[in-house]
């Protein structure tokens, strides 16, 4: 009789355990979200009734599990001068120690610190509210303290929203800017409809030690001229590109000795110059100093660029106009030895799906 009753615990704990497997996600209470942001030196209330979700799972660890959820973390409102100020909640954020606190009576959480408030949400300010050709986006806190910031969080509350048994649509849905969650790749993707892009440019000077290091790390590289770091892929006999991990195994080595061997120091008079790049009228413009808050403009080009051997990268540094040919077996990475200065272009694609317009 015992095995039996043991064999039936032991069914019975699979059974509900299979039953959460597969149970659907059931709407839990709602919660209504106000934040307070200025930009422009505007005040703007921006409101979210976001909807809950329990969820039920299956944990290898814990067994049968069950989890929260809540529905569309993205939204915004257009204002003044045809902008859109769009809302997420940053995904790092630590609500615990933020230090709310609840009205008794009306049940509203608020929470006010300065600091906090930096790191509850990523903020992007769109140009224009329909088709946005620059955005800034606020996702860190020197962002929000940069003297060109031009949006800040002031306050926010929330407060929970029983639901209402048998009515489903007591949230506030799908926002206009729900698609604005945007992805940072390194390379064009097909299927989104819209396309930002941001790039950088970076050059340091260093040291005959340094030089000296890397040749006799590598002795085919000969120290004149420009040498061009190899980037992960080679072509193979029939003209496609390969992944080759041993040329970016490389690559890291003689970068470590650069890094090593000629640091950046904190007061440098020039040692390491960072750029941003800014777009004007279609060119690309390299900035001085690391910009913030970032901004990323819209681009027409959807053709992916990656194995694109034909596309150059053309910008301008003070007066200079640089071109670099685009080219899967190297890097975007430079030697000069006759200056001994290290360089390198980077750039980064953001992406989001069409969405429609009201």
């Amino acid at each position: 009789m015992k095995n039996i009753f043991k064999i039936l615990c032991v069914v019975s704990a699979f059974l509900v355990a299979g039953c959460n497997m597969f149970r659907p996600d059931t709407r839990a209470d709602l919660t209504r979200y106000e934040v307070f942001v200025e930009v422009d030196g505007k005040p703007y209330k921006i409101t979210r009734t976001i909807q809950n979700w329990t969820t039920y799972g299956w944990d290898t660890n814990q067994g049968s599990s069950q989890g929260r959820r809540s529905d569309y973390g993205t939204f915004g409102q257009k204002i003044h001068d045809k902008q859109a100020i769009v809302i997420q909640f940053a995904p790092s954020y630590n609500s615990k120690k933020a230090g709310w606190k609840e009205d008794e009576k009306t049940g509203i959480k608020t929470l006010s610190n300065k600091e906090y408030l930096k790191r509850a949400f990523k903020i992007l300010l769109l140009d224009h509210y329909k088709n946005p050709q620059v955005i800034e986006i606020y996702d860190r806190i020197e962002a929000f303290e940069s003297p060109d910031a031009r949006v800040k969080v002031t306050g926010t509350t929330r407060k929970k929203i029983p639901k209402i048994p048998f009515w489903p649509f007591q949230g506030d849905g799908k926002d206009r800017y729900y698609d604005y969650d945007l992805k940072k790749t390194r390379y064009i993707t097909k299927n989104s409809k819209k396309h930002f892009e941001s790039q950088r440019y970076f050059k340091k000077k260093i040291t005959e030690e340094t030089i000296e290091k890397i040749i006799k790390k590598y002795p085919k590289i000969k120290a004149k001229g420009v040498f061009r770091l190899k980037g992960g892929y080679v072509l193979d006999g029939v003209g496609k590109y390969k992944g080759n991990g041993d040329r970016l195994y490389h690559t890291g080595k003689i970068t470590s000795i650069i890094k090593k061997n000629s640091p950046c120091p904190d007061n440098d008079n020039g040692t390491c110059i960072s750029y941003t790049g800014k777009k004007i009228g279609g060119q690309w413009i390299m900035v001085k100093g690391k910009k913030l808050p970032k901004k990323i403009y819209y681009i027409q080009d959807i053709k992916p660029r990656f194995f694109d051997t034909s596309f150059i990268y053309k910008f301008q540094i003070n007066d200079e106009i640089i071109k670099i040919k685009n080219d899967p077996r190297y890097l975007n990475s430079f030697i000069n030895f006759d200056t001994k200065e290290y360089y390198e272009f980077s750039y980064s694609y953001y992406h989001t799906r069409e969405h429609k317009q009201k």
